[in-house]
């Protein structure tokens, strides 16, 4: 890391490789820089999976896929280890009839990464009490 505390770019062993873990954002949510590479990746993936909702008319049905399909890959993620938990939902006060007369539809979702394990420490101890078991 960079006297800032920040990840810089090292070159090591004929590559080059990001050495640290902390983005220069000052919001705690998203100075872990794996943090925010998933979650970007997350947000881009979810807006390509749904490019075959476009321009379909508005219904019960559509809008149940919708959340399913989204809800379904963050449920697909979270087995996996890459989210800790997240869900997707429609939520009628952000989507209203004025909204749907214009054809926009919000989708909201929440999700969280986990975030690296930036520092491990041990803790050990020397226990005398082991010594009574020789002698057993």
């Amino acid at each position: 890391m960079n006297e800032a505390g920040v990840a810089t770019i090292v070159f090591s062993s004929g590559v080059y490789k990001v050495w640290g873990n902390r983005s220069p954002s000052t919001d705690n949510k998203w100075h872990f820089i794996s943090v925010r590479r998933t979650v970007d990746t997350i947000y881009d993936a979810i807006e390509k999976s749904m490019e075959w909702a476009m321009d379909r008319p508005f219904s019960k049905q559509l809008f149940s896929d919708i959340q399913n399909n989204i809800q379904t890959y963050i449920n697909t993620l979270i087995a996996g280890g890459a989210l800790l938990g997240g869900s997707c939902w429609i939520d009628s006060s952000a989507n209203t009839l004025e909204s749907y007369t214009n054809g926009q539809l919000i989708v909201d979702f929440d999700l969280l990464p986990p975030n690296p394990v930036e520092r491990l420490t041990f803790r050990a101890s020397l226990n005398q009490n082991y010594v009574e078991e020789l002698f057993k």
